[in-house]
């Protein structure tokens, strides 16, 4: 019996939000996409630049009460730099890359476990200035993602 209406749509568990994301970063960082590691937190060395990975939010959006779920899971991928901003993208072209390496692989290595299978991830905004430079120079872009992905109950 499947669920699925405006009202079913209920909030993904945040330990399953938090793995997904997990298995998602360490698959990025494994196929060597982004010209540095991506971490789930700000990068706290010397110079506090790099690549960030936060959920925003997660949902179930079709439930069957026999056979298990559909989830989304919304995040953004954040990216720290204290380079010139040089009016033609260059600045943020990390995150432009990520986004067509996205769309054009499939989830091959993608380890979610047995239960969970990936189905599609997609752009739903491409890079955005956060709030300017701060005050040691830096810029903050970053890029908002829809991962949908299944998992079947026991």
């Amino acid at each position: 019996m499947k669920v699925q209406d405006e009202e079913k749509v209920r909030p993904l568990d945040a330990t399953v939000t938090a793995e997904v994301v997990s298995n998602l970063r360490n698959w990025i960082n494994a196929k060597g996409v982004l010209s540095s590691e991506l971490y789930l937190d700000y990068v706290q060395g010397t110079d506090g630049l790099g690549f960030c990975v936060k959920a925003d939010s997660g949902s179930i959006i079709e439930e069957d009460i026999l056979e298990g779920y559909s989830a989304e899971i919304v995040f953004a991928v954040y990216y720290k730099t204290n380079a010139t901003p040089d009016g033609g993208g260059l600045i943020y072209k990390p995150l432009n890359d990520l986004s067509k390496w996205l769309a054009e692989n499939d989830f091959t290595n993608l380890d979610m476990g047995t239960r969970r299978t990936p189905k599609e991830i997609m752009t739903l905004r491409g890079p955005v200035d956060a709030s300017g430079r701060d005050t040691n120079g830096n810029t903050t872009f970053y890029s908002i993602y829809k991962f949908i992905f299944t998992e079947e109950d026991n």
